[in-house]
């Protein structure tokens, strides 16, 4: 038996080698009969005294869907006892599998199995024999070279039913189905159509055309009428030329999103949002810009009330969006108490802002400047309470440009 499973092999490996064809050509379908003639290695559990064993195997399938089959293979090894190297026995394997494919119809399968089955261990000298039932379990790939030949390699645990030990098996395997000419599966092939474009696939040079594309050209890819690579089913601008720049819709590229296409944009760099011209230059003009911000302190003291915080985020905000503005912390007092002291204060109170944009709003401390003015720059009469007030502050002044539109 072992003499008639390799001399099968070694002539099915010979047809084989004679019918392969280019990997193009994806297999049909693969239901019904294949014979499939293999090799592998057996390891036996740690616990049975038998030494590892290569094995030719052959194996009768069926698929009754594309992706689902059974199968019979029949194994034949002879190997030794570990402990007694010259007493040989040999093994005989059958069992019954079920199959399950993954990627139904391509031409690289990952599949499952489990199945069932009996091995006969037969000693050579005849005293005895044993016989056990077990459950197995395992996965593999398959690749098909044509729609009639493929090969396999799997792995697989068998779990002995009647002793508490796990082989493990790996198998190679050549599979021939039967019952099919090579020249039939490839007239089916051509005239199939697998993505169902209307296109067959003798035809077909774009066989994954997706679903949802309703018209494809005579060669089965998506219609394309402006030839700006981008098929009409996903071209939001389906009259582009041939030769201008586009985006993954179709559309002419805008890369400074002005409204203008590149190919038609005198000045391609103009900013986000601007306002432009035909040509897709500039109608923004700049000018010099002076702000101030106002936040007020306690009498003698420099320490910025909670509440005035919101003041210096202001700042802080405009500040981080002018990243090139400057700006000039002027402290201010009222004109009570000693000259000297105010100015001391006014300038407490311009350091304190400048720090707190610093380290609290991480703002550059080379971009501000802190100046005390003491009570030489009132906005308010220092005769009353509330002029007082509004003398004790702190004025932002900032330096830069906006930009404005032209009239």
């Amino acid at each position: 038996m072992k003499s008639f499973i390799v001399q099968l092999l070694l002539a099915t490996g010979a047809l084989a080698a004679n019918q392969i064809t280019t990997a193009n050509e994806l297999p049909l379908s693969h239901s019904g009969f294949s014979l499939n003639p293999g090799f592998g290695f057996y390891n036996f559990d740690a616990e049975v005294n038998a030494a590892d064993v290569s094995f030719p195997s052959l194996g009768l399938e069926y698929r009754f869907l594309n992706n689902s089959a059974i199968e019979i293979t029949y194994i034949d090894a002879e190997t030794n006892r570990k402990d007694r190297p010259n007493e040989n026995f040999d093994m005989h394997i059958y069992h019954l599998n079920a199959l399950y494919y993954f990627k139904d119809g391509r031409q690289l399968q990952p599949y499952v199995f489990a199945g069932a089955g009996e091995r006969d261990f037969n000693y050579s000298n005849g005293t005895s024999s044993i016989v056990d039932t077990f459950l197995n379990i395992g996965a593999g790939i398959h690749y098909s070279f044509t729609s009639i030949f493929s090969i396999r390699g799997d792995v697989k645990a068998l779990s002995s039913l009647d002793y508490e030990t796990t082989a493990v098996a790996t198998t190679v395997r050549l599979a021939w189905q039967l019952g099919k000419s090579k020249q039939r599966n490839e007239l089916s092939i051509n005239r199939a159509d697998y993505d169902g474009d209307g296109i067959s696939n003798a035809l077909d040079q774009c066989l994954n055309t997706p679903i949802k594309i309703l018209v494809v050209d005579s060669t089965g890819c998506p219609l394309d009428q402006d030839k700006d690579g981008i098929g009409d089913y996903m071209d939001l601008c389906s009259d582009t030329g041939t030769d201008i720049p586009v985006d993954s819709v179709g559309c002419p590229l805008d890369l400074d999103q002005d409204g203008i296409a590149d190919f038609e944009d005198k000045c391609p760099e103009t900013k986000k949002h601007h306002r432009v011209d035909k040509g897709g230059c500039s109608l923004m003009l700049t000018e010099p810009v002076s702000m101030t911000l106002n936040v007020k302190f306690p009498g003698g003291s420099a320490e910025l009330p909670q509440e005035q915080l919101k003041e210096v985020e202001k700042l802080a905000i405009f500040m981080t969006r002018h990243s090139e503005a400057t700006a000039t912390i002027e402290g201010h007092s009222d004109s009570r108490g000693d000259s000297s002291f105010n100015q001391f204060i006014s300038q407490s109170r311009a350091d304190h802002v400048r720090t707190l944009l610093i380290n609290h709003f991480h703002i550059g401390e080379e971009r501000l400047k802190a100046m005390g003015y003491g009570e030489d720059s009132p906005i308010a009469s220092n005769d009353t309470l509330e002029g007082r007030r509004k003398n004790r502050r702190v004025v932002a002044v900032i330096h830069t440009t906006v930009e404005k539109e032209q009239p």
